[in-house]
């Protein structure tokens, strides 16, 4: 749903066209995201098995090396992205759609943050804590909301 929102709210106050290049770099985003959600996702049953344990230690090592792994993977693909987005997008797309690298940087700011955060979510829902996870998941729509109304009064010319 957090990925859509900027496409919906597109839809409703820029044009079709532009919707549509937001929905691809969102699309696009989802490849990066599905990467450090695997990540995540294979810790699990380590993160269990510790918590269980009362290993807390080893929760937080985990912790460390998958923001670690998962940070310089999202660096890795904005710089990626800045340097080849719009020859990519380009050549499968076509130029209609070079906004939607910019786009993708942006966006990948958020899977950056996820990042930095490691599996915190995960832990969280792990041990038991699993209203922290909903509050703030709460709180990020309500907030990606807010930015998206705020920054579609800009357009996306701005970004060209």
């Amino acid at each position: 749903m957090l990925y859509w929102i900027p496409v919906w709210i597109a839809g409703i106050m820029l044009s079709a066209e532009d919707a549509s290049v937001i929905g691809t770099a969102g699309r696009l985003l989802v490849a990066v995201a599905a990467v450090i959600a695997a990540l995540r996702f294979s810790v699990r049953p380590e993160i269990v098995k510790a918590a269980a344990e009362n290993d807390w230690r080893r929760i937080v090592s985990i912790w460390q090396k998958m923001s670690v792994f998962s940070t310089i993977a999202t660096i890795l693909s904005m710089v990626s992205i800045y340097v080849l987005g719009n020859w990519v997008i380009s050549i499968i797309f076509g130029h209609a759609y070079l906004l939607a690298a910019p786009i993708l940087i942006i966006l990948l700011f958020g899977v950056l943050g996820e990042s930095i955060g490691g599996p915190v979510d995960e832990i969280l829902k792990m041990t038991g804590n699993t209203v922290f996870v909903l509050v703030g998941l709460i709180f990020a729509i309500v907030l990606e909301t807010i930015l998206a109304i705020y920054f579609s009064g800009f357009g996306l010319s701005y970004l060209a």
